[in-house]
C-alpha cells in the first residue's frame, strides 16, 4: 500500500495517486493550485525574490505530479466532493493541510514527512537529462547565419502564424522540441527551403557532466534548479554577443526562460511574447511585453509580474462571408483530452459529444465534429457508432454554433459563429477564459440552450454579444 492516501468516511481508501482522475484540469490553472505552489517553494527556499524561488514555483506548476495531488486533494475536500477522515502523507508536514484545510473538517492526520522532493523522478533522471542532451546536439548542428538585429526563437511551424511580419526580416533559432520531433521536423524543412540564410538549430549551454555530478552531491530539486538557471543565463550571453535589439519568442512554458529574458530587458533587448494557448504555464515571466490570450491570463500575469506590459493579443473577429437563415449547424470542438492525460475532461467530452448527437436528433439539426489536429484515426474510432460528420474545414459550414469544454479555437474561430461552452458542477471555465466566456451551461441543460440558440435572431444575437466582449478589452 502506498504511505500516501486517504481514508473516506465511508471507509474508501483512495491513493494520492488517484485523485487526478476525479479532478477536473480547470483546478491546475486555478489560484488554488498556484497557492499550493508558492506555500511549498516558501517552506525550501526563504528568498522569495530570488531566482532561486521563482524557478522553483515554475517547475512545481508544471512538473510535479505531487503538488497536482495536493491540489486535488484540497479542492475534492473544501468542495465537498470527498468526506475524508484520515490523510496519510510521507512528503509534506501537516502545517501545510492547516494553511489550506479548516478543522471543522474532523480530519485526522499521519504524517511521516521525511524531504522535500516534488519534481518528478522521470523528470529529474530521464527527461531532463534527455532535454540536455537534445540541447547539446543542437548546438553541434547549428549553421551559420547571417545574424540580424531581430532573433525568433522557436520550435515548430505556430511561429509563422504569430509573427508572419518578424520571420521575414529576423535570425531563426529553432530549439529541440521533443513533444513532436516530426511536426518540427516539417518546420525544420520550410525553413530551409524559405530562409536557408537565417535559420539554425540551436539550444541552451547545458552542462551534463555537471547536472550527473548534482545528482549525487545536490538536493534532487535543487540540481534541476542550478542547472536550468546557469544554461539560460549563459545563454542570455550569447545572445547578447550577436548585437540582437529585439527578441520574438512563445517560451511562457519554459520554467527558466524569465532568467535569461530577463537578463535580455535588462541589456535594453525589447523581449515580445505571445501565448500561444489558452492554459496558464509558469508563474514567473520576464519580457518587455507580453500578449495574452485570455482575460484569466491577463489578471494572472499582471498579478505576478508587475514589471511586464501586459496585452490582449488582437483577435480577428470579422469574416466576410454573409451570414444567411439557412439553419444553424451544430460544430462540437474536439480537445484530444485523453491524449494530454486529461482523464476527466476525457470523460467529460465523451458525455458531452453523445448528449449533442442524441439533442441534434430531436431537434432534427445538423451536427458536425472538428478534431483536434493531433487526434489519431484510433482515437476517431470510440465516436464512429454515432456517425457523426467530421469537417476539417470550418470556413465550409453555413451558420456554424460552437461547442467545447475549452479550447484556444474560440478565439481562432469565433469570426465564423457563436460558442457555447459545456461543463459539469465542477469544471470550471472561468478558471481558464476570465471574464472572456457569455454562454456556459451544464451540458444536461444543452438541449433548452441549443433550441433558443438555433433561433437565427438568437444566433446572431449571441455571436454579436461575444465578439462585442472580446473587442472591449484593453
Amino acid at each position: 500500500m502506498s504511505t500516501n492516501y486517504i481514508t473516506t468516511s465511508k471507509g474508501e481508501v483512495v491513493k494520492f495517486s488517484d485523485l487526478k482522475r476525479r479532478t477536473p484540469s480547470s483546478v491546475y490553472f486555478s489560484s488554488l493550485h498556484d497557492r499550493v505552489c508558492l506555500n511549498i517553494a516558501k517552506r525550501k527556499i526563504s528568498n522569495t525574490d530570488s531566482d532561486d524561488f521563482k524557478l522553483y514555483v515554475n517547475l512545481l506548476i508544471l512538473k510535479s505530479s505531487k503538488v497536482k495531488e495536493l491540489t486535488s486533494l484540497i479542492f475534492l475536500i473544501t468542495h465537498n466532493v470527498l468526506s475524508v477522515s484520515e490523510i496519510r502523507c510521507s512528503y509534506i508536514e501537516k502545517s501545510f493541510f492547516d494553511d489550506f484545510i479548516c478543522l471543522n473538517y474532523n480530519i485526522k492526520y499521519t504524517i511521516n514527512f521525511k524531504q522535500y522532493d516534488f519534481i518528478d523522478i522521470k523528470y529529474k533522471y530521464i527527461i531532463f537529462p534527455v532535454k540536455i542532451i537534445l540541447h547539446k546536439i543542437y548546438r553541434l548542428l547549428k549553421n551559420k547565419v547571417e545574424y540580424k538585429k531581430s532573433l525568433i526563437k522557436t520550435y515548430i511551424e505556430d511561429t509563422i502564424n504569430f509573427y508572419p511580419k518578424q520571420i521575414q526580416n529576423s535570425t531563426i533559432f529553432i530549439y529541440p522540441f521533443n513533444l513532436n520531433f516530426n511536426r518540427q521536423r516539417k518546420f525544420i524543412e520550410y525553413c530551409k527551403k524559405n530562409y536557408p540564410n537565417n535559420y539554425s538549430l540551436m539550444g541552451n549551454p547545458y552542462s551534463l557532466f555537471g547536472y550527473l555530478l548534482g545528482m549525487i552531491t545536490k538536493d534532487g530539486d535543487f540540481n534541476v534548479i542550478e542547472a536550468e538557471k546557469k544554461a539560460y543565463m549563459i545563454h542570455s550571453h550569447e545572445l547578447l554577443k550577436f548585437n540582437i535589439k529585439e527578441l520574438y519568442t512563445l517560451d511562457e512554458f519554459e520554467t527558466a526562460s524569465f532568467v535569461m529574458n530577463g537578463n535580455l530587458v535588462r541589456n535594453n533587448v525589447f523581449v515580445l511574447n505571445k501565448t500561444h494557448g489558452v492554459g496558464g504555464y509558469c508563474l514567473y515571466l520576464n519580457y518587455s511585453v507580453l500578449e495574452v490570450f485570455t482575460s484569466r491570463q491577463y489578471e494572472r500575469y499582471t498579478k505576478w509580474n508587475p514589471h511586464i506590459r501586459v496585452l490582449f493579443q488582437k483577435i480577428n473577429t470579422f469574416e466576410n462571408k454573409e451570414c444567411k437563415d439557412k439553419g444553424v449547424k451544430l460544430v462540437f470542438m474536439h480537445g484530444n483530452m485523453d491524449a494530454c492525460g486529461l482523464y476527466y475532461e476525457e470523460e467529460l467530452e465523451q458525455k458531452i459529444i453523445r448528449k449533442l448527437k442524441e439533442i441534434s436528433l430531436n431537434l432534427n439539426v445538423d451536427y458536425f465534429i472538428k478534431f483536434h489536429p493531433n487526434t489519431t484515426d484510433k482515437a476517431k474510432l470510440k465516436y464512429k457508432d454515432l456517425e457523426i460528420k467530421e469537417v476539417t474545414k470550418i470556413e465550409d459550414i453555413e451558420n456554424p454554433l460552437f461547442f467545447t469544454i475549452f479550447s484556444t479555437s474560440f478565439y481562432d474561430f469565433l469570426k465564423f459563429g457563436p460558442f457555447i461552452f459545456l461543463s459539469d458542477d465542477f469544471f470550471k471555465q472561468d478558471d481558464i477564459f476570465g471574464r472572456d466566456m457569455v454562454a456556459c451551461y451544464n451540458y444536461n441543460s444543452a438541449e433548452d440552450i441549443i433550441k433558443r440558440s438555433i433561433v437565427y435572431e438568437n444566433y446572431k444575437n449571441l455571436h454579436r454579444s461575444q465578439i462585442e466582449l472580446l473587442s472591449s478589452r484593453q
